[in-house]
């Protein structure tokens, strides 16, 4: 009986030790898989942001073109606005030198 027991025991030693392996065996494989899993995500994520900052990029760069047009014709507009109203200032300093001009021509006549 003893021996019996002792192949039962060998057995039972032999089967659990086959069953830890194939846990062990499929931790290794799932882990195995979650990892390149996550490698995966990881990579899909670094190709998104990739994407994103590049859009956004293209974006800023494109905004900040059109707002150096904008500015370019603001700043035209503006000299010529300048040149416009140093024109009008000067016609109505002449307005004023002929007005004064006249008006002291006419106060020398009286005055003589």
């Amino acid at each position: 009986m003893n021996s019996t027991t002792s192949e039962e025991v060998t057995e039972k030693s032999l089967a659990t030790k086959s069953a830890m392996d194939s846990e062990v065996r499929g931790f290794e494989e799932e882990s195995i898989r979650s990892t390149q899993a996550t490698h995966s995500n990881v990579s899909i994520d670094a190709e998104r942001i990739r994407a994103s900052i590049a859009r956004l990029t293209s974006n800023s760069t494109d905004e900040l073109e059109k707002l150096i047009g904008e500015l370019s014709q603001l700043q035209e507009f503006l000299k010529s606005e300048t040149g416009r109203v140093q024109r009008e200032i000067g016609n109505v300093l002449d307005g004023i030198g002929n007005h004064n001009r006249s008006h002291c021509s006419m106060e020398n006549r009286r005055t003589r």
